[in-house]
């Protein structure tokens, strides 16, 4: 498949859930409304989408979600994904709370990639973030994951964080092998509870 700019589209992302174990201000605040599951496709019919995808040039597909993880069978997909000819690359993003516990099934099925969000290394603002304190695990499962031989990268949304947050969360990909990509929020729109990456870049 072509763009109307001439670029070549062989990348797809798929939400499978819109469920989350955490509750981040910024992405899923309380009162959001889910979707009911009877709404939402099955693996079968994922698989069928990402086979027809195939026939129009998609290689390359991303699960996300809400958290993938939290969905019962998640692993299994990435394996049926994975037997689809022509898919080259199955990769998944993840707040990492899971992880670990998923992480040598997750290799087993063949996953190519793993994007971990962890938007600070300090425990406190990670609970105000998150609304949790699963921060050492997440932090484990970095490690673990780049251990692991996935490709592993550390996505962060800086709230407010300076740039000793940067450069901290920026270690923390370089000490893992993998890359630190970091989304700048302005403070100003924190405070009015409206959110938008206004600047991005890569450290590490």
């Amino acid at each position: 498949m072509i763009d109307a700019a001439g670029r070549t589209i062989d990348y797809m992302r798929i939400s499978i859930t819109d469920r989350c174990n955490l509750r981040c201000r910024y992405c899923m605040p309380d009162g959001i409304t889910q979707v009911a599951m009877s709404e939402i496709l099955t693996y079968e019919e994922i698989k069928k989408i990402c086979t027809l995808a195939e026939e129009l040039g998609i290689r390359k597909i991303k699960i996300t979600g809400g958290e993938p993880l939290v969905r019962k069978g998640c692993v299994d997909l990435i394996g049926m994904i994975k037997e689809i000819p022509g898919i080259i690359q199955v990769t998944m993003t993840t707040n990492g709370v899971l992880l670990k516990e998923n992480l040598k099934a997750l290799k087993d099925a063949g996953l190519d990639g793993i994007n971990i969000s962890l938007d600070t290394l300090d425990h406190e603002k990670y609970y105000k973030i998150t609304g949790t304190d699963a921060c050492d695990t997440v932090l484990e499962a970095v490690e673990a994951s780049a251990e692991s031989g996935i490709r592993t990268k550390v996505n962060s949304v800086l709230q407010d964080a300076g740039q000793t947050g940067m450069e901290s969360t920026g270690k923390t990909g370089r000490k893992t092998a993998g890359r630190c990509q970091v989304y700048r929020i302005d403070a100003d729109w924190l405070r009015k509870e409206e959110y938008r990456c206004i600047e991005s870049g890569i450290t590490g």
